[in-house]
């Protein structure tokens, strides 16, 4: 039941504040109980005063203040605002005193202890386009561009493309210029990007490390791989270049490189104008020695093959003309000297010497020279009776010469064809005073399907207690022919 009351302007002044006093009793400002709703209409400038008790619209026993829109009947409609269930302090709002313009939010201008006060501020304006990123193009101002897009179906991000097929994608005409450019603009931090695995963890960082760094990278351009494997490839099927984690060894067209540089193809030095070379430095830490091997010029490309194993010592190498290199022991060279001197008293037997003898393969054949120095004390000696021992079944083709003194009266030249290996022997030997002597076999040998040693040996002629002596530096000879 509606009821209208015309009162004067005292009673006015009484209902308001009786009104108040129920709010400040038992509402805190709020104009509602639970169960009714009371619409107070305050005309002063009438003197007319209103209020009509109604059911409220919201099943609630919580205390809230009802706005109505004002309508009749089925078409009145209610707001109501209602403080949270839970508070921790009590607090106002207070409301601007002046009105908003059109698109002017709310914000809390100033707080005093439990007083907010509100003020009208400006709101924010502009427009887009779904899946563009919005952006400030000004200071309350959104806009969205195509060069910005979001494709959140496959969580992809576009700069300058609309349609990203990664989940970064970046496109643009920048001419005579880098299209991402990565900065740490402080001295001890990396200009880089780490990569990770796909359980989150670090597998690969490229970058700049910057001086202030004091790493090992400090002032460069380096990639981190924490011993996972690298690959460089124009294909995606040949390992062009190839880092092994584990080992650090790096591969060229394989991806199992057996030493620190393994590479399947062939070696280019190329030059310009001086010819390059392959330098291999002195096995030192702080060596700066090195050999090296370099080409002459050339009318046309020469491919040397090796040959398949190690030869013998001494062995050189030779070609047969079409550049297949192989090992040859003809021209091999080898020496025997007497490093001291060595005596035979009184013995015709033949002994090694200890110093002349030389090793020879079967079926070999040398060319054989020797010089022997012999040292008498009295010109009243043994003689020197000598033999040029070879492997069983060797053949001989030499000439023995004996230089004995020094004049026609006191000396003689003594010379003898060996067709075998058998004894030969110089008398009449005389002191270095009266010119010494010295005894030069040269020929060669033939030596059969056995191989052995080439052995110097020595005697006196005739046995005498003056010692015949091997002298110092005596020498023997062979080098190979066939």
């Amino acid at each position: 039941m509606d009821r209208v009351f015309t009162m004067t302007a005292l009673k006015q002044a009484q209902v308001a504040l009786g009104i108040a006093r129920c709010a400040s009793s038992s509402l805190r400002g709020e104009l509602v109980r639970s169960a009714w709703v009371i619409r107070v209409a305050f005309f002063l400038c009438c003197g007319c005063f209103s209020f009509v008790a109604a059911q409220s619209p919201f099943a609630s026993s919580r205390q809230s203040l009802l706005l109505s829109n004002g309508q009749a009947g089925a078409s009145e409609r209610w707001m109501a605002l209602i403080a949270p269930g839970s508070m921790s302090n009590n607090y106002r709002l207070i409301l601007p005193n002046t009105a908003p313009t059109a698109g002017q939010l709310l914000n809390v201008a100033s707080v005093s202890g439990s007083d907010y006060t509100l003020q009208w501020a400006g709101g924010v304006t502009g427009s887009g386009t779904a899946t563009q990123v919005a952006y400030w193009s000004g200071t309350s101002t959104l806009s969205s561009s195509s060069n910005l897009y979001w494709d959140n179906s496959n969580i992809r991000l576009g700069i300058g493309t609309a349609s990203p097929s990664k989940a970064l994608d970046v496109k643009g005409p920048y001419s005579s210029s880098n299209v991402v450019s990565v900065q740490n603009t402080s001295n001890s931090g990396y200009s880089s990007v780490d990569f990770m695995n796909d359980a989150g963890s670090l597998s690969t960082t490229f970058g700049f490390a910057n001086s202030g760094t004091g790493s090992f990278f400090a002032s460069r351009s380096y990639m981190n791989c924490y011993g996972n494997d690298f690959v460089l490839t124009h294909n995606s099927g040949t390992y062009d270049l190839f880092i092994q984690g584990s080992t650090g060894n790096i591969g060229i067209n394989m991806n199992s490189p057996s030493s620190q540089l393994d590479i399947l193809g062939h070696v280019s030095l190329s030059n310009n104008g001086t010819a390059s070379e392959l330098r291999l430095y002195e096995p030192s830490g702080s060596g700066t020695n090195y050999s090296s091997f370099k080409s002459q010029a050339q009318s046309s490309n020469i491919s040397y093959t090796l040959p398949s194993a190690d030869g013998s010592s001494g062995a050189v190498l030779k070609t047969d003309g079409s550049a297949n290199l192989s090992w040859s022991n003809v021209g091999i060279v080898k020496y025997a000297r007497k490093t001291a001197d060595e005596s035979v008293t009184s013995s015709t037997s033949l002994q090694n010497d200890d110093h002349l003898v030389l090793s020879v393969g079967a079926n070999e054949v040398w060319e054989c020279t020797v010089f022997f120095r012999v040292e008498v004390s009295s010109n009243t000696n043994g003689g020197v009776q000598m033999k040029l021992n070879v492997p069983t079944g060797s053949t001989v083709l030499l000439q023995a010469q004996a230089w004995i003194g020094y004049d026609a009266s006191a000396g003689y030249i003594g010379q003898d064809i060996l067709y075998t290996p058998t004894n030969f022997y110089y008398t009449g030997l005389k002191t270095d005073a009266n010119g010494g002597n010295l005894i030069r076999v040269h020929g060669m040998i033939n030596v059969g399907s056995t191989a052995g040693n080439v052995q110097w040996q020595f005697s006196q002629q005739s046995s005498s207690a003056v010692s015949t002596t091997g002298a110092q530096d005596s020498w023997m000879k062979l080098q190979r022919i066939q």
